[in-house]
């Protein structure tokens, strides 16, 4: 063995006969050298894991967004309770935007005089929007109306009608002048009043007309 003080750092020493050099100042710029490629590195994985691949399949993507279509509106209908909506949906195969349209309500009076509002199968609230609260036919214009759901129209399929419902709102409902206390079937120009708004009924599904014929 031969001891020899590091020339680099003399509180080194070594055995010349087995190193030429002092081992540990070796591996001390060893150390120092590869510092800079590990960030490097970590630094390239990083940029490319937040960059979108350019090998993405367009038509892998656009298979994946239709099939999660459905799982949207299947969560957005359990936050609103409205499942009747996914079932016309699905039903139907309408595209995730557009739905079947089975009938009008329209808007004879008050400012909203000569606006339609268009209706679905299953559940259409009528009402005023706000305060958190959101409904199918807003009757937003009208003040006399209490925000929230004041009245329900349900169209049913399989029998191929229309009824008008009370949701035990704060505003008064009437169908043709009378006061509606529970449910009732309606029929074509039917008038609905709630508030100041006096609403005709127009249904476009009927004995002569359904959305399951056309299949």
């Amino acid at each position: 063995m031969k001891l020899v003080r590091c020339e680099v750092n003399g509180s080194h020493y070594y055995d010349a006969e087995k190193y030429e050099s002092c081992p540990h100042c070796q591996k001390e710029r060893e150390k120092k050298n590869n510092m800079p490629q590990k960030i490097a590195s970590d630094v390239t994985i990083s940029l490319f894991d937040d960059m979108p691949s350019d090998n993405t399949d367009k038509e892998t993507v656009s298979l994946e967004d239709s099939d999660n279509s459905l799982s949207k509106q299947i969560a957005d209908s359990s936050a609103s309770g409205n499942v009747e909506e996914i079932k016309t949906m699905a039903y139907y195969d309408f595209g995730q935007e557009q739905e079947p349209v089975v009938g009008w309500l329209v808007a004879i009076n008050s400012a909203a005089k000569g606006k339609s509002f268009s209706l679905k199968v299953g559940k259409n609230n009528i009402g005023r929007s706000g305060a958190g609260n959101i409904v199918d036919v807003d009757l937003d214009k009208d003040v006399t109306v209490s925000r929230g759901v004041q009245a329900v129209i349900i169209y049913e399929p399989k029998k191929r009608q229309f009824l008008l419902q009370s949701a035990n709102g704060s505003t008064l409902v009437y169908h043709n002048d009378d006061l509606l206390m529970n449910y009732i079937q309606i029929n074509a120009y039917d008038r609905i009043t709630i508030g100041e708004t006096e609403l005709v009924f127009i249904p476009f599904c009927s004995d002569k007309f359904s959305w399951e014929d056309q299949k």
